[in-house]
This record gives C-alpha cells, sequence and structure tokens, in this order.
C-alpha cells in the first residue's frame, strides 16, 4: 500500500469480503484496509446482521430494502444484497469521486438490478448544500453546517481548507 500510495493516483480492484470492489489508492482509510485486509467493517456488518436476527428484525428477504445513507463505495449495500439479508437497496451518495466507484461496484458485483444508487444527499427539504471533502479520507466528508462560515473557527475535528462542493440533497420520496 505505501509504493502505491508514492505512486500516481491509480484505480484497484480486488476481490474482497464485501465483493469485488473498485476503490482509489489517494484514500488512506476505507480504500487502504480494503486492500491490505479485504474487507472494511465487514466482522460489524456481520454482528449486526446476527443481533437483527436474533431481534427477529430480519424476517426474510422477499421485497425487503435496506437504505445505505452515505453509501461511500458500497461496501455494506453491496454485502447485504449479494449476502441475501435483502433483495435490493437503495444507495445515496452525493460526493461525484465516491458515486463513480459505488456505481462500478454495483456493476462489478452484478447488482445493477438490485441497487439502485442515487448521486444525492438525503434530508427533509429538497436543496442544495455544501459537502466538505477530507483530502486522504473519502469516507470522512460531511455536509457543512449553515451556520459556519469559516471552518477555520469552528474546525472541531482538525480540518483545514477542506475542498467544499454544492450536492444536491433531496427527500426520500422526492429521490
Amino acid at each position: 500500500w505505501r509504493l502505491l500510495r508514492h505512486l500516481e493516483i491509480k484505480d484497484v480492484t480486488i476481490n474482497t469480503e464485501h465483493g469485488r470492489m473498485s476503490f482509489s489508492t489517494k484514500d488512506s482509510y476505507i480504500s487502504r484496509t480494503l486492500f491490505i485486509r479485504r474487507e472494511y467493517g465487514y466482522a460489524a456488518i456481520q454482528k449486526a446482521i446476527q443481533v437483527l436476527k436474533r431481534e427477529n428484525q430480519i424476517r426474510g428477504t422477499a421485497g425487503a430494502y435496506v437504505l445505505d445513507i452515505g453509501a461511500n463505495i458500497g461496501t455494506v449495500c453491496i454485502t447485504l444484497v449479494r449476502e441475501g439479508l435483502f433483495e435490493k437497496a437503495l444507495a445515496f451518495e452525493p460526493d461525484p469521486h465516491n458515486f463513480g466507484y459505488l456505481e462500478k461496484n454495483i456493476e462489478l458485483n452484478n447488482l445493477t438490478h438490485r441497487i439502485s444508487a442515487f448521486q444525492c444527499g438525503l434530508s427533509s427539504a429538497e436543496t442544495e448544500l455544501l459537502l466538505e471533502k477530507s483530502s486522504d479520507n473519502f469516507g470522512d466528508h460531511r455536509i457543512r453546517p449553515r451556520n459556519v462560515d469559516d471552518l477555520g473557527k469552528d474546525a472541531r475535528y482538525d480540518e483545514r481548507n477542506p475542498t467544499v462542493i454544492k450536492v444536491p440533497v433531496r427527500t426520500l420520496d422526492g429521490a
């Protein structure tokens, strides 16, 4: 991974616990973990599934949908649909870069007929908001609070001058 990080930014596609996944070598967290461990949060997903089954909250897949809000590159929705826990998924990812990988990963796992991807955020109203993008952790993007004009004055998570883009935000009914 260290060698890959020092080379020109590349897409990497490998088999993982989640299925076949494609990602960028520029991402230092989810992509790095997928490359090194061949999974990202897979044990946590499996543990959540066990709890839901034990509590009778998963009752079969016929017509069952999972909503993956902030889907990133698809490790959660792809896992849940591939393993038959849900018949279909709706995946929402506002960042154009992550969304491209999400669509590619859905295709790589032959799930285009079962996972619908939407390039938007979700909220109680349809609008456009600012998305702060982490430069090295593509899973750490966040919607900028409306009342923060200068992030330098309110850098709660040690960000400094992040890239900020406008993204569409829809209601679930409107998406």
